[in-house]
């Protein structure tokens, strides 16, 4: 499950730089309920990696939507 990190993958998640952090729920492929299909509304469960990086969810979300503009040029 997409929602799930070891140790390993939590140390790595805290090193990304923050204007490279981006989250996608990868759909329909990796999922991040066990017993549903994925979809795109299922962001916000992604953007928990806040917990991890020891940040707010509106944080993320707020940097991850900035650094998707900017890579989309938008």
């Amino acid at each position: 499950m997409a929602a799930r990190f070891d140790q390993v993958q939590m140390s790595a998640v805290r090193e990304i730089a923050v204007d490279r952090l981006l989250v996608e729920t990868d759909s329909p492929y990796m999922r991040v309920r066990v017993k549903l299909n994925n979809t795109p509304a299922y962001v916000g469960e992604v953007a928990n990696v806040a917990r991890i990086r020891r940040v707010t969810l509106v944080e993320v979300l707020g940097t991850t939507a900035e650094n998707g503009r900017r890579l989309y040029n938008l």
